[in-house]
């Protein structure tokens, strides 16, 4: 019953969170080294809360699906702002 909130609050909360913490790091003004440092310490609290999160949805699959759905919206988003030039990484 309450394996398939914490399944996808730890699996997809992992890469949701680092998502996040991608697209701070992209979107963050000056400087993107200390974006990425703070990008980087972002994931472990987004990732707790996320995981915290999955227990108040109703069941499993709806957690799976919500939070698919919102790994989809955010690497898609990493994806649009890549291709458009919008935020490029630096060489």
């Amino acid at each position: 019953m309450i394996w398939g909130q914490t399944t996808a609050g730890v699996l997809l909360g992992l890469s949701l969170s680092t998502g996040i913490g991608g697209l701070y790091a992209l979107l963050a003004p000056p400087s993107f080294d200390a974006a990425l440092i703070t990008g980087v310490l972002l994931v472990m609290p987004l990732w707790i809360a996320i995981m915290l999160l999955s227990f108040r949805i109703r069941s499993g699959v709806r957690a799976w699906m919500l939070l698919g759905l919102a790994n989809l919206a955010c690497y898609g988003l990493l994806w649009v702002l890549r291709m458009t030039g919008i935020a490029v990484l630096p060489a």
